[in-house]
């Protein structure tokens, strides 16, 4: 499945969509863009691997 995911940086309003390919890519791409302070747009198919990564850092 092809991941979406829509990326805003909130000092600049850039922003941009990244695409990933399997599931562990997208958690990675999502748990990074996070760290560098990039807001990721919360989309249905992103809602379960965000909860997923929340889950991981408890």
């Amino acid at each position: 499945m092809e991941y979406k995911i829509q990326l805003r940086n909130p000092n600049t309003r850039e922003k941009t969509t990244l695409t990933a390919y399997t599931e562990e890519m997208a958690l990675n791409m999502i748990e990074q863009s996070i760290k560098d302070g990039w807001r990721v747009k919360n989309t249905d198919d992103l809602k379960l691997l965000i909860n997923q990564l929340k889950e991981r850092n408890i």
